[in-house]
């Protein structure tokens, strides 16, 4: 849009303070919540790095239900 190539976008896109100074933003029509599972039993109570060191992690995109 900056550069003039789209009229909008729809995308998922973080409001900053920053992009807000050059686009505008209508009001959210979704919200993402990311969730980490592990197994039960696996000991894992927080998805902090400190606690996913040595873990073999895996991210899967959602392409909508």
């Amino acid at each position: 849009m900056i550069a003039d190539k789209f009229d909008t976008i729809i995308a998922s896109m973080t409001i900053t303070d920053a992009r807000s100074k050059v686009v505008s933003f209508s009001d959210p029509n979704h919200f993402n919540s990311i969730r980490f599972v592990a197994a039960k039993g696996h000991g894992l109570a927080n998805a902090l790095p400190a606690d996913l060191k040595g873990l073999i992690t895996h991210a899967i995109r959602n392409r909508g239900s």
